[in-house]
């Protein structure tokens, strides 16, 4: 069940991070992080961080940078995904992307780009006897002669990364905001008039929320003008007891909100320096 979790995730990944457009030239350079799923035995490949650490938090093992890439060029490596088995194949050639599409796999579009300049080869080799991670790339011979040594088939050049080495994106500047809301004024609870209860010699009540020098409340207080000369009128007016009630009014704080940001370093990726 984890294995087909596993392998969901990288397909819901895809969708949001590759295209399909194949450029022209080698244009600027990217890592190509490589992934480990122990329960599959499949290696992935991204440029995408943020889809590496979505698998590592899913349970698959960082490998760290698989090898350089350029960011565009006209040699586009394809990504299918087999739905069945939850593997992913990488090719430069349409045509082998394009059958294993007709065979039921899924067209992820373009994962990265290969290199121009064919100067440095990532290697494939192949397992016939792998469901999942049936295929290996690798930036070194060693690595594929191992599996070779233990059955695996070299099937050569898959295609071409940029200059092999360690490197690292630069940094830049940027303000970073943080609004904050400022209190001016708190809330607070005031004691306010909420209205007059008349009560007659008779136990009847109402209700006065009239107030002088308004007409609010003229209604209910000509009920009880006219109740009065009732009772008046039948000698039974004898007293009438008054008394206000009060309720508690909350008043809502006054609020402003201010950009406390600051300016932060953080990573460039435009800005490629060589160690």
């Amino acid at each position: 069940m984890k294995k087909i979790v596993l392998g969901s995730l990288v397909t819901i990944f895809s969708l949001a991070c590759f295209g399909s457009q194949v450029f022209a030239a080698d244009e600027g350079i990217q890592k190509m992080f490589r992934v480990y799923n122990p329960n599959s035995g499949e290696h992935f490949y991204t440029a995408n961080n943020n889809e590496k650490i979505g698998l590592i938090s899913a349970g698959w093992k960082d490998e760290g940078v698989g090898w350089n890439a350029p960011k565009k060029s006209k040699n586009a490596v394809f990504r299918v995904y087999n739905p069945n088995s939850g593997d992913h194949h990488y090719t430069t050639s349409r045509d082998e992307s394009n059958n294993l599409v007709k065979n039921g796999w899924k067209d992820e579009g373009v994962g990265w780009y290969s290199s121009e300049i064919r100067t440095y080869p990532i290697y494939r080799s192949y397992n016939s006897n792998a469901k999942a991670g049936s295929h290996h790339y690798s930036a070194y011979q060693n690595e594929i002669q191992s599996l070779v040594s233990k059955g695996w088939k070299n099937e050569g050049v898959g295609w071409y990364s940029l200059k092999q080495g360690d490197w690292e994106y630069g940094t830049k500047e940027i303000w970073v905001p943080n609004i904050v809301t400022v209190i001016d004024q708190p809330e607070y609870t005031t004691n306010d008039w909420a209205y007059t209860l008349y009560t007659f010699p008779d136990g009847k009540q109402f209700k006065s929320y009239h107030q002088i020098g308004t007409t609010e409340g003229d209604a209910e207080q000509q009920a009880i003008t006219d109740y009065a000369d009732k009772l008046d009128s039948e000698g039974k007016l004898n007293n009438v007891a008054t008394r206000d009630v009060y309720k508690n009014v909350t008043h809502p704080a006054i609020t402003h909100t201010e950009d406390r940001g600051s300016y932060q370093i953080v990573i460039d990726e435009s800005n490629i320096i060589w160690k």
